[in-house]
């Protein structure tokens, strides 16, 4: 199929079906995909068909045969691979809530995937051997998507993971860049092997709920969160995780920012967590277990329940929880600041200093000696 002379003397609406079923190779090119659209495409030819340009169609199906190329496409339909045989260039989905049907298992596109529509909704489990942009809304409904590569929101980019049953894991990096509110990310699994990173809008990244981050990749990994929210309290004003799980084989994880949890952070691999003085704080207003091997300038709880291991290093914690136990050597910190209310029941030396904030109250109930 060749598209020449004037840019649309070729223009198929979404009821025409071009099917490519030769015996033998076949080629297609198209002089200007962006007004000489191709209606639907059905590829049918066990030896395959290459893309010489980009095109543009609706409904794309490959039934037989593989379609190669380096150039990309706009589907503004459904793309119905069953066999995984497209092995062309950049897939941009455009306008269809339904951009890849059920019965295709993975995409490899020589380049990346971008879904602009919103919503774009995930009609089974999807591979994506490549990167995947987010432009639009992106609804996991249920499934499991992976990405063997970066995952990124830009523009008004987001991610909905509004089911229990949601699960996207991602080898590469993942970047929450729109330029508007994510999410909502309110249930479901993120799998991290890479870095996390916030930027954008102050709430580009939305998790909430019972929606949880894990990172579990074998390398080193980043955390920054270019607006993060620094507030001793229960809820987020800026981008927060709700619950953040650390369950690493090896390699080591790096704050490079402040870090605040709405929910539960639990550092269940025993990962060496770095976060220096100059990146801030992580705010827990959950459960906190910090996990053994660790380095922190500065923690708040917001709880009863937090735990250290063997190694960890706290120089300072902000307590600013309701009746909230107080005990100096579960931390082992120099300094306590007591913003909520807390109750020291257990004997015990706090060897540095205690400061009261605001309407911070200390109730001591047993032997307590703080030497500075």
């Amino acid at each position: 199929a060749e598209g020449g002379g004037n840019a649309s003397a070729f223009n198929a609406g979404p009821a025409f079906t071009l099917l490519l079923s030769a015996s033998a190779a076949t080629t297609l090119s198209i002089a200007d995909p962006a007004t000489s659209a191709l209606g639907n495409l059905t590829i049918n030819n066990a030896a395959g068909v290459s893309a010489l340009t980009a095109f543009t169609a609706n409904n794309v199906t490959i039934a037989t045969g593989a379609l190669t190329g380096t150039a990309g496409a706009t589907i503004t339909g459904t793309l119905t691979d069953p066999q995984a045989h497209w092995a062309a260039g950049s897939i941009a989905f455009n306008t269809s809530t339904t951009p890849v049907s059920a019965s295709t298992p993975s995409i490899s596109p020589a380049g990346q995937v971008t879904f602009n529509n919103n919503p774009s909704i995930l009609a089974g489990n999807l591979v994506v051997n490549g990167a995947v942009n987010v432009l639009g809304n992106l609804t996991i409904n249920g499934h499991t998507l992976t990405v063997n590569g970066g995952l990124s929101t830009s523009a008004n980019g987001q991610l909905t993971m509004n089911n229990a049953a949601d699960i996207v894991n991602v080898t590469g990096n993942l970047t929450f860049g729109s330029t508007g509110p994510g999410g909502p990310m309110t249930a479901g699994t993120v799998n991290l092997a890479g870095n996390f990173n916030q930027s954008g809008s102050a709430q580009s990244f939305s998790s909430s709920g019972t929606n949880t981050i894990v990172l579990n990749g074998v390398l080193v990994q980043g955390v920054t969160i270019g607006s993060p929210d620094v507030g001793y309290t229960a809820s987020c004003t800026a981008s927060c995780f709700q619950n953040f799980t650390i369950s690493k084989p090896s390699g080591t994880v790096t704050f490079a920012s402040a870090v605040k949890v709405i929910g539960n952070f639990a550092n269940s691999s025993g990962t060496a967590i770095t976060a220096p003085a100059t990146n801030g704080s992580l705010i827990v207003a959950g459960n906190a277990a910090f996990g053994p091997g660790s380095t922190f300038h500065h923690v708040g709880v917001g709880t009863s329940t937090y735990s250290k291991g063997a190694g960890t290093s706290i120089d300072s914690v902000s307590y600013f929880g309701a009746a909230q136990a107080y005990n100096p050597a579960t931390l082992g910190e120099a300094y306590s600041e007591i913003r909520g209310t807390s109750n020291w029941t257990t004997p015990g030396t706090l060897t540095g200093q205690m400061v009261l904030s605001g309407a911070g109250q200390l109730n001591v109930a047993t032997s307590a000696v703080v030497t500075g």
